[in-house]
């Protein structure tokens, strides 16, 4: 979801929304997000259960 549809689910102005969202990940409120990955939709063939990690200051 991006911070303008979160800011405007939730009524505050997109601003105020990353604010607090930089907030919550400095104090690690938000530990990590993630992304449901539909493989199937990829043009590779199937390999089992892939897994990747990003590591960074937005992960």
């Amino acid at each position: 979801m991006s911070n303008a549809e979160l800011a405007r689910q939730v009524g505050v102005p997109e601003s105020t929304c990353s604010g607090r969202l930089r907030v919550l990940r400095e104090r690690g409120v938000i530990a990590g997000v993630h992304a449901d990955v539909d493989l199937g939709s990829l043009d590779v063939p199937p390999r089992g259960h892939d897994r990747a990690a990003l590591h960074g200051p937005h992960t």
